[in-house]
């Protein structure tokens, strides 16, 4: 339930009713702080074709399955779902957003671009996959370094007031 319930908001244009077991699966809206929109280069985009990324930021920490960026070769044709190496760094798990990629749904020398399992994998094997991989890939790193240095920002920040005033404490102490 809980796999189903992390991919409806893929597919809110279609306002999909999902019930199993007579559990009504119900669309879990993300508490979004921060987002971006991210066009490749002009290399990448001769590849991968014109698209968008929207990475976006969460106001917590996000659950492992909403982790990365889910990818679509067409309007509500979810294929994949790329945690790229976000799940194991610093502020990785705020980060998750989607892009849609219409190629993806061609196949390319008989290569499908993902894996016909349905385990939401790409076939790393096509040229366009691992460009965009490296597009995500690079785009998804930029933000979590943002947020890094902000975080470290806000820390050094609050330490600095902590440690004014525990100083004002001890000068108010000794001048007694």
């Amino acid at each position: 339930i809980k796999s189903i319930e992390r991919v409806l908001p893929r597919f809110k244009t279609f306002k999909p009713q999902v019930i199993v077991n007579n559990h009504i699966c119900e669309t879990r809206q993300l508490d979004i702080v921060d987002s971006h929109t991210i066009i490749p280069d002009e290399e990448t985009a001769e590849i991968i074709g014109d698209v968008e990324l929207k990475i976006n930021v969460s106001r917590a920490p996000l659950d492992t399955e909403e982790i990365g960026i889910f990818i679509s070769a067409g309007e509500g044709n979810l294929i994949a779902h790329e945690t790229l190496t976000l799940t194991g760094q610093d502020m990785g798990n705020y980060i998750t957003g989607e892009i849609d990629v219409p190629i993806l749904r061609e196949e390319e020398d008989g290569l499908a671009a993902y894996s016909l399992a349905r385990d939401l994998k790409l076939n790393h094997d096509r040229k366009d996959v691992k460009a965009l991989i490296k597009f995500l890939a690079s785009s998804a790193e930029k933000i979590r370094k943002e947020l890094v240095k902000k975080k470290k920002e806000r820390q050094e920040t609050e330490e600095g007031r902590k440690l004014q005033e525990l100083a004002n404490e001890i000068s108010s102490v000794l001048n007694e």
